[in-house]
């Protein structure tokens, strides 16, 4: 009985949850588009001409675009709410795939991905924030952990669809999932918290009552009000993203995350995929390769997502960063007996297709979708934007310096020597974890706020 009222209290708060990461399961058909998509785009058959060149900014247009949206929500955000926010990064990416669908040139498949790119900096900067105000401590975790799950199977799926479409096809059948994300969440109600930011107290408690299940949320209200209350009186400008002292520590926890995130060495290992597959005498195509890394990265999210409001935030992350670790360090001093000594490893060559599938694992569990959780827990009401802003931004110049670094080893002869690099940062951001990291589960974002400050007195 006492199982089936906490489902009934928590049944909106999924609800919510769930339509709200349609606009990110969109997200990740923009992404996973290009996978697809290529193999006819660069073909000599193709009826719009696309070069190498041409590929290269079409795959990156969407970092552009993301720029904008992430500017414009931190800027926005907090006069019309996160509701509004995730409903209108809807328009763009319907706006989107109907270019895809029209495009006769090259031209107006670019200025698609950037408006692609546009919502999805709307919504990847909207979402979590939403999810982590409407969500009780006891699920906050796994509700946010559909923000990375949402995100692979968009790209998951849109691979399904595309390897049996055109690209005209796919791009009408992708149409659909923007007009289904406004209808289902057009009825969602908007974050309490932005309602009392507002000083709509009245509408907050009704929102409350509709999220929890209980008529009584005086708690609750009270709760919120004195948080933004006391951030409020204090927190007014958005640089106090970094002058105030809870605040800075965290949006470095969440910079550092997102910095060992990318210099884990996820992109050498899906760069050198096929390669390795090769040196395992696997012959394979990098579809079907494509294909095996989506669902295993299915599964594992989900049930990481699962584990995560149990084992906590900091466990999950810091055996991710463990197994990651091991295993690309495992592929660099097996490229490096290789290639550069006379041992011969010819008995041994499923050592790195092993390590491969073992990083993808731990990657998945923890590292990969994590600080997405973090981001929606950390920060008080009046730096949210800015901060999940700056995280984007961020990101976005990590992702090109690590495909910089990446292009400096090439030959074979060196290709053990991104893998050691990225391993070495792995273990570093394990211990970083270890010694910086909160353990946020079941604790609420008022909690929080007061762990970080007393941890900085």
């Amino acid at each position: 009985m006492a199982s089936r009222r906490s489902q009934h209290n928590t049944f909106y708060q999924y609800l919510a949850s769930l339509t709200a990461v349609i606009s990110l399961f969109i997200n990740g058909m923009h992404y996973g588009w290009c996978y697809i998509s290529f193999r006819t785009l660069l073909s000599k058959s193709s009826p719009i001409h696309v070069g190498k060149t041409g590929s290269k900014w079409l795959r990156r247009a969407p970092t552009f675009g993301l720029l904008g949206g992430s500017l414009s929500m931190a800027i926005i955000i907090d006069i019309i709410g996160k509701h509004k926010i995730i409903l209108l990064s809807a328009v763009p990416h319907l706006i989107s795939w109907i270019m895809i669908y029209l495009a006769t040139n090259y031209v107006t498949l670019l200025i698609a991905r950037l408006i692609a790119g546009f919502a999805i900096g709307w919504s990847f900067c909207a979402v979590p924030l939403y999810i982590g105000e409407i969500s009780e401590p006891r699920i906050r975790g796994l509700l946010l952990s559909l923000i990375p799950l949402s995100w692979i199977l968009g790209s998951f799926v849109i691979n399904i669809i595309g390897t049996y479409c055109n690209i005209k096809i796919t791009a009408a059948i992708s149409c659909v999932f923007p007009i289904i994300s406004i209808m289902a969440f057009a009825s969602m109600p908007e974050s309490p918290y932005f309602l009392v930011m507002r000083g709509k107290n009245k509408a907050a408690k009704k929102v409350l009552q509709i999220l929890s299940g209980k008529k009584d949320v005086e708690k609750d209200i009270l709760r919120i009000e004195e948080g933004f209350e006391e951030n409020n009186s204090t927190q007014k400008n958005p640089l106090d993203l970094f002058r105030k002292s809870n605040n800075r520590k965290g949006i470095i926890i969440i910079l550092c995350l997102k910095a060992f995130q990318e210099f884990s060495g996820d992109t050498a290992i899906y760069e050198y995929s096929q390669y390795i597959f090769k040196e395992a005498k696997i012959d394979i195509s990098e579809e079907k390769a494509t294909f095996i890394f989506l669902v295993i990265e299915v599964v594992v999210t989900g049930i990481s997502a699962l584990l995560i409001d149990t084992s906590g935030r900091r466990r999950l992350l810091i055996v991710s960063s463990l197994g990651s670790a091991l295993s690309i360090l495992t592929e660099g001093i097996y490229f490096y007996l290789k290639f550069n000594t006379n041992i011969d490893l010819s008995n041994y060559n499923i050592i790195p297709l092993i390590a491969l599938v073992t990083f993808v694992i731990c990657f998945c569990a923890g590292l990969r979708g994590i600080h997405f959780v973090l981001l929606g827990e950390l920060f008080t009401q009046t730096v949210k934007a800015p901060a999940v802003c700056v995280a984007y931004l961020s990101d976005e110049i990590l992702i090109i310096i690590v495909s910089k670094f990446l292009q400096l080893f090439e030959s074979r002869l060196e290709m053990h020597i991104p893998f050691i690099t990225f391993g070495v940062f792995t273990c570093i951001g394990m211990v970083f974890i270890i010694l910086y990291v909160p353990e946020t589960k079941r604790k609420t974002l008022e909690e929080i706020q007061y762990s970080l400050k007393a941890k900085n007195n």
